[in-house]
């Protein structure tokens, strides 16, 4: 039951960390409650599903009828399994029983793959469970593990600042349906990295549709290959960055029909910059520049350049520089670290609420396929 009360802790952890960012009150405590209730309830029936039932016959003798996980519609358990995280699927799931180490190891599990920002205490856990001694241990040989339960399935990917050369090559000709990647700020700023391999491993990546980037080394060669390779792509993000002219006019001329635009969180932007941003993006229909310096969020030709743009934020923005720009660099992940775990709520809910539904619904599946 350890490995059970892990999974029921790392699902309570995402779900307030995703919804809350550990902001707790009243109001979060009884979402949080009813939540992992649900999720608990549902996580008891397929336990349940394992123990044997008595079964009275016609000759008032017993019998025992074991219900089979087999027999259970597998989208059911993917549902629940294939969101309680990376690091719980690999190291908590496995360990429950032997059905739930069956399920632990299907591709469909793993379609998504966010891998911790610090890989201590995940390598010492691994290390730990699968009894592997440091000398016969990689952290590329971890990365490559990973990817290979999705069987090049993985279509949504955060890869870490710890992550190696060699196993980003890996990424890049395993995870050929990927369609969402978050690069990490560290992974950018390596050394290995500046000689230009990301953007060289982009033409992997045919069916990408969105790109996170933590920092900006090489931005424009990054959205000169997307403009190449990735016709799918409709999603930019940038995060702990000034942002320059020279990247306003890379997006401009390479990506002029990008429809979804983040760079916000204390990142510079010159008004200029953005308005031509918005003079060249036409088809922009969610933009973020939130907390960003160098405008005014009242600006008025900023707001009337905007006004076809469906979602447009830009709270928090100001022309004052002068407080904020001496800030040292290396402050740039806690302050995004800070937006992430902020309150939040609203941006989140549909996520939640949508997870939860997966969630009963993998309970119906489960009433209706006998168990409960």
């Amino acid at each position: 039951m350890t490995s059970l009360n892990s999974v029921l802790v790392r699902i309570l952890e995402s779900v307030q960390g995703v919804l809350f960012g550990g902001s707790v009150t009243d109001s979060v405590v009884v979402i949080a409650t009813t939540l992992l209730a649900t999720i608990f309830g549902v996580l008891v029936l397929m336990w349940r599903s394992q123990e044997a039932l008595m079964v009275k016959d016609e000759g008032d003798e017993f019998e025992t009828e074991c219900r089979r996980w087999e027999e259970l519609d597998i989208n059911c358990l993917v549902n629940v399994f294939g969101r309680v995280g990376m690091e719980s699927l690999l190291l908590d799931v496995p360990f429950v029983c032997k059905s739930w180490h069956r399920i632990a190891l299907d591709p469909l599990c793993w379609l998504s793959i966010d891998f911790p920002k610090s890989h201590h205490t995940l390598i010492e856990r691994f290390r730990t469970e699968y009894q592997i001694e440091m000398s016969r241990f990689s952290v590329t040989g971890l990365i490559k593990l990973v990817i290979n339960r999705s069987m090049g399935n993985v279509t949504v990917l955060k890869l870490p600042g710890w992550c190696t050369k060699q196993a980003l090559e890996f990424v890049a000709d395993s995870c050929l349906c990927l369609k969402s990647l978050y690069v990490a700020e560290n992974l950018l700023w390596s050394d290995w990295m500046q000689s230009r391999i990301f953007p060289n491993l982009i033409c992997k990546w045919k069916n990408l549709e969105e790109l996170s980037l933590e920092g900006t080394y090489n931005f424009e060669n990054i959205v000169e290959q997307i403009s190449i390779h990735c016709k799918k792509l409709t999603a930019l993000h940038v995060f702990n960055t000034m942002i320059s002219r020279g990247m306003i006019l890379s997006i401009v001329d390479f990506l002029p029909n990008i429809k979804y635009v983040t760079m916000k969180n204390f990142s510079f932007l010159p008004r200029d910059d953005l308005v031509i941003l918005l003079r060249g993006c036409k088809d922009l229909v969610f933009l973020d520049v939130r907390n960003g310096r160098g405008f005014k969020e009242s600006d008025e030709e900023i707001l009337m350049l905007a006004a076809h743009i469906s979602t447009f934020m830009c709270d928090g923005s100001t022309d004052e520089i002068d407080e904020w720009f001496p800030a040292p660099l290396s402050c740039n992940t806690q302050l995004y670290q800070d937006y992430n775990e902020g309150d939040h709520v609203g941006e989140n809910l549909n996520h939640v609420l949508t997870f939860l539904i997966e969630v009963i619904y993998g309970w119906v599946a489960l009433y209706l396929a006998g168990v409960v």
